[in-house]
């Protein structure tokens, strides 16, 4: 496992694609367009189950949830999400179908 801290917008799809899951840990989240960004690229999530994370992470094919935000939590989290990692099509179908998303049509 390693931790890439910040990493340059431009350069955030690679890294996304390269990796096995985004680790979101918040204690405190609005609308993380992060996990969405993840999903988008075919890489699933562990988030922290706060505020709007739940609307985002709501099936499996997106990722799973920390059910505390303490390292048993994670660590919990983790092991639930490589045990069964969703296919990244199914991840990422999910992304871009997600509500609100603005599809593509007529004006």
């Amino acid at each position: 496992m390693r931790f890439a801290g910040a990493i340059e917008q431009d350069r955030l799809p690679q890294i996304y694609t390269a990796a096995d899951a985004l680790v979101l840990a918040s204690s405190r989240e609005g609308w993380a367009n992060v996990l969405l960004e993840a999903m988008a690229c075919g890489t699933p999530v562990v988030a922290s189950a706060v505020w709007g994370t739940p609307e985002v992470v709501a099936v499996p094919e997106a990722g799973v949830l920390m059910p505390s935000l303490d390292a048993e939590g994670v660590r919990r989290a983790l092991n639930g999400s490589f045990a069964a990692l969703p296919r990244r099509e199914d991840t990422r179908r999910y992304a871009e179908g997600f509500p609100g998303r603005r599809q593509p049509g007529p004006a």
